[in-house]
């Protein structure tokens, strides 16, 4: 019979979820009297190969894992954020926001958490900037988030520090950004950093 309702991994995860709590786990299930450890039956682990078997087939439930965003895709969210929406402030930030996400490849809810604190300017190369993703979920130390150079791109669609340039000139007051949390003092250094790009 097909499995039409759940996939191999949704029956494996309360199998798992069980086996941290057992305090015997090389105990051997017993059918019989119902004694052991549960997530070492037979009968449990059959029926989960038989469902991995049908989902190489593709004739188990479809999947409903999440895929990356493609290069055209990407591009055309770019050109529908510009197109769908009038040249203000907030056009200005979701370009400048989603090139500068796909650019660091970072998630949108660590890109809205953004600090001009985090960039810096680059004393090796005048035409890039260095950048520190300090609040992402996987950084649990300081040494786990390096500096990275922000380039920029032949593409002005696509480029990360035309967009935050002119995010931040088309700003009319910077210090109130819902995008970057920043101070004067951080919006002219940052000034000062694109000034050689422009």
């Amino acid at each position: 019979m097909r499995p039409v309702h759940r996939r191999s991994s949704t029956l494996e995860f309360p199998k798992k979820a069980i086996s941290s709590f057992m305090p015997r786990i090389n105990a051997t299930w017993d059918p019989v009297t119902e004694r052991g450890n549960p997530t070492r039956s037979d009968a449990v682990n059959k029926l989960i190969k038989k469902v991995k078997k049908f989902e190489v087939r593709r004739e188990g439930v479809e999947t409903k894992a999440r895929r990356s965003v493609e290069f055209e895709e990407f591009m055309n969210l770019l050109l529908l954020v510009r197109s769908q929406w009038e040249q203000n402030k907030t056009s200005f930030m979701v370009g400048s926001v989603l090139s500068l996400q796909w650019h660091i490849m970072a998630r949108i809810d660590d890109m809205m958490k953004l600090q001009f604190g985090n960039f810096s300017p680059n004393t090796e190369y005048a035409s890039t900037l260095l950048f520190q993703m300090r609040w992402s979920k996987n950084i649990q130390e300081e040494r786990d988030a390096p500096e990275q150079i922000v380039v920029g791109s032949m593409d002005p669609k696509m480029c990360a520090l035309l967009n935050l340039a002119v995010y931040i000139e088309s700003s009319t007051n910077v210090t109130s950004s819902e995008f970057c949390t920043v101070t004067p003092r951080t919006a002219i250094a940052l000034y000062v950093v694109f000034w050689p790009i422009w």
